[in-house]
């Protein structure tokens, strides 16, 4: 095994530690493509010069692509979807749409409208709502459907909501439905009670009773903790294991 390559790891996610089962390489993506073939891939934006840049191994060209970004602007580190024309050398893009958004929801569905188009999630003792668009991609990881629609989400299903935020309302980039039970919110902090609470998408959060630590997942005191963190950084709140509305750990969330 080396750097740079490209692998499938398989395993347990734990503040931000995958403890690992597998590790498989792939192969690589450019193997196998025919000239005109059409390509749809998701990845991260690297090696980005104007609007040519690579995810893993495939260099794309995005000069003509219809950007769909939610952001102001490509960047190496952006999650994309890109969709496009394999032209021997490079993927000629058609489509580039943004995956990656500031606000993070992992929570049980606790209402739908299929209508307005909108899901409403739970958590710390209220309620977050993001709205469904044509760009949002919704996937399914328990392995109970091989295709997965708004209509076919059901009231208790534990959704990971990735979403941007624009004026006051939430649009889901992607959701998945999994099985996890723990709860989670990562946005940028609102309103700052030095060493006891903080307000995150609205929500007042008491840090009394949580384990506060650092971008790398390293514990440390309330006076630290507080010191470290602006208004606008973005923190990471999960209520583990049998969520009670509680804060169970509050963790920095290391920017570019």
């Amino acid at each position: 095994m080396s750097n740079g390559l490209r692998v499938t790891v398989t395993g347990t996610l734990s503040s931000g530690v995958i403890s690992t089962t597998t590790i498989t390489p792939v192969n690589d993506l450019r193997t196998g493509l025919e000239v005109d073939q059409r390509l749809q891939l998701e990845g991260v934006v690297s090696n980005l010069d104007g609007l040519r840049f690579r995810i893993g191994n495939v260099p794309v060209n995005a000069s003509d692509a219809e950007l769909e970004l939610a952001v102001d602007a490509l960047a190496n580190g952006l999650l994309v979807e890109v969709a496009g024309r394999w032209d021997g050398e490079l993927l000629q893009a058609a489509t580039v749409t943004s995956r990656t958004g500031e606000v993070l929801i992992a929570a049980p569905l606790q209402a739908i409208n299929t209508e307005r188009g909108v899901v409403s999630l739970g958590l710390f003792n209220a309620t977050l709502d993001a709205t469904v668009s044509s760009i949002t991609l919704i996937t399914d990881s328990t392995g109970r459907a091989d295709r997965l629609r708004l209509s076919t989400l059901a009231i208790g299903d534990y959704l990971v909501v990735n979403a941007i935020q624009r004026g006051n309302a939430l649009h889901a980039l992607q959701i998945n439905r999994g099985n996890s039970r723990a709860n989670a919110l990562r946005a940028p902090v609102e309103v700052i009670t030095p060493t006891s609470e903080v307000v995150v998408k609205g929500i007042a959060i008491d840090t009394a009773q949580a384990t506060l630590l650092d971008a790398a997942g390293e514990p440390l005191g309330a006076s630290a903790f507080y010191d470290a963190i602006a208004v606008g950084d973005p923190l990471l709140v999960i209520d583990a294991q049998v969520p009670d509305g509680i804060a169970d750990s509050v963790r920095l969330v290391e920017t570019d």
